[in-house]
């Protein structure tokens, strides 16, 4: 999720469990400034930064439990 105020990402598990915050405030790779919107697929999420007027991808790391 976006957290447009606060220029990070919040993700969370299926149970609404907060697990990380990323990012802050910033212009280099894997700072935000104003995130819109996140997308993810099996491998990578994405986040509109449009503070800072890219896309940024992440990698996503699976882990089993």
């Amino acid at each position: 999720m976006a957290d447009t105020g606060a220029h990070q990402v919040l993700v969370f598990d299926e149970k609404g469990n907060l697990l990380r915050r990323l990012g802050t405030k910033g212009i280099e790779e894997g700072f935000f400034r104003v995130p819109r919107d996140v997308a993810a697929n099996a491998n990578f999420l994405f986040v509109l930064d449009s503070g800072n007027s890219r896309v940024q991808k992440f990698r996503l790391i699976r882990t089993m439990n």
